[in-house]
């Protein structure tokens, strides 16, 4: 009996502590259960919360693709509202943003406000979900700023390789600086360090050749992990290094590019004279001359886009003549096609009065003869050459660059602070998160 007792007790403490042992599993597994759908549901919330934040950046993108239509000639602001009478606030509301990674219960939605006056951009951004009664929301505003700035800040910058070769010398002065020059003309006398040879290319073997017996007064700077090779009796009085990166937009003709005037073709003795009085817009299909004199004369702003070649060869010369001597005359040219100049004589005298631009369609420019050539190139996918006897004042970015021959290059350090006449982009002032 009592040992029928005894094994009645332990029987029934070993059903007790197994009920106790299942009650507290189940707790545990409930909790665990409960632990994770809350860290679950915290986990998308966060990611909603994030989400939301790129979502808004998506409508602030949106609304600067509007921005550079206005430049490129499309069409800007089509689907969006006017919010004022005067069309100078847009709105675009309620757009839904797809993503390939977005599941079947997330909407993602941003709607965007421009102030064209002020170049204020606010968007908000809205993700919602299906576990989720209550929208995640979060709002940016963000002013841009137009960007024309200079991108002369070296006598040669390239995309891809520079070959300075021949026994031509690279230096600078600053045609706006009577220390630094004459009247605002270069005087060997007062001349600057500052003629640099840049690149962005990143060649470990070679992204500059610097050789012959030429002279740098400035630097050798290579892209990112670049490489710079010096031979022959080359003389650098700066330092060489790597490092520069930097962005090379593209040309954006700021014109109407419908031609006006039929293509200029000269040889012999012919005479063309494009006279300027005020801003003057000007296209052609090409401009080819092998003789003759091509002149651009009088005060005031010519654009000149030329849809095919532009090239003055052979015994042919083109002046920029001001009228009457000591007005104001500037000429930018916009080139769509191969560029070859064996004589351009700016009678400004400043570099920053004669500017040639070129397209993603001009991919080889070339400067020749015995001429001394005073102004700058933007083109940025050309393979530009400079050879022959007479002298570059200005400053050049290219595709590639090969200078030789026994003509020098002068940078103008003045340039730097010129900006140009078509946006190479917007930059971001101020970026907000806004409530």
């Amino acid at each position: 009996m009592k040992f029928e007792l005894t094994k009645r007790l332990c029987s029934g403490q070993a059903l007790l502590s197994a009920a106790i042992l299942v009650f507290v599993g189940t707790a545990i597994t409930a909790g665990t259960i409960i632990y994770v759908a809350h860290e679950h549901r915290m986990s998308k919330h966060s990611s909603a919360w994030v989400d939301s934040l790129h979502t808004a950046e998506a409508g602030v993108e949106a609304a600067v693709n509007e921005y550079y239509k206005v430049v490129s000639g499309v069409t800007p602001w089509i689907g969006w509202s006017n919010v004022n009478v005067s069309g100078s606030i847009k709105m675009l509301p309620d757009v839904a943003l797809s993503s390939p990674l977005a599941s079947s219960s997330t909407d993602r939605r941003y709607s965007v406000i421009v102030d064209l006056d002020t170049y204020m951009v606010t968007a908000t951004g809205t993700v919602s979900l299906s576990r989720f009664t209550n929208d995640v929301r979060r709002a940016v505003r963000v002013e841009l700023a137009p960007d024309y700035s200079s991108p002369f800040a070296a006598a040669m910058l390239a995309k891809s390789y520079v070959k300075h070769g021949g026994n031509a010398s690279v230096d600078s002065f600053d045609s706006s600086d009577p220390i630094k020059s004459t009247g605002g003309q270069y005087d060997p006398v007062k001349r600057q360090l500052n003629g640099d040879i840049v690149t962005i290319c990143s060649d470990p073997e070679a992204a500059i050749f610097a050789t012959g017996s030429g002279t740098l007064y400035g630097d050798l700077v290579a892209g990112i992990g670049g490489g710079v090779k010096i031979g022959g009796s080359y003389t650098n009085l700066g330092a060489v290094g790597s490092g520069a990166d930097t962005d090379i937009s593209d040309v954006i003709v700021p014109m109407d590019k419908t031609l006006t005037h039929p293509a200029i073709k000269m040889v012999g003795n012919a005479v063309e004279t494009i006279v300027v009085a005020g801003n003057r817009d000007m296209s052609v299909s090409y401009i080819k001359a092998t003789g003759g004199a091509l002149t651009v004369t009088g005060t005031g702003t010519l654009r000149l886009y030329i849809e095919g070649e532009f090239s003055i060869s052979g015994s042919a010369t083109m002046h920029i003549t001001p009228s009457p001597a000591g007005a104001p005359l500037k000429v930018e040219i916009y080139a769509n096609g191969d560029v070859l100049l064996n004589s351009c004589v700016n009678q400004t005298g400043n570099a920053a009065n004669l500017g040639i631009y070129g397209t993603p369609n001009a991919k080889s420019v070339k400067y020749t003869g015995d001429s001394h050539f005073t102004g700058f190139m933007y083109v940025p996918y050309a393979a530009f050459s400079f050879t022959g006897q007479g002298d570059f004042i200005g400053a050049v970015v290219a595709g590639t660059i090969d200078v030789t021959g026994t003509g020098d290059f002068h940078y103008d350090e003045a340039l730097a602070k010129m900006k140009l006449p078509f946006l190479l982009g917007y930059r971001i002032k101020s970026w907000l998160e806004i409530p």
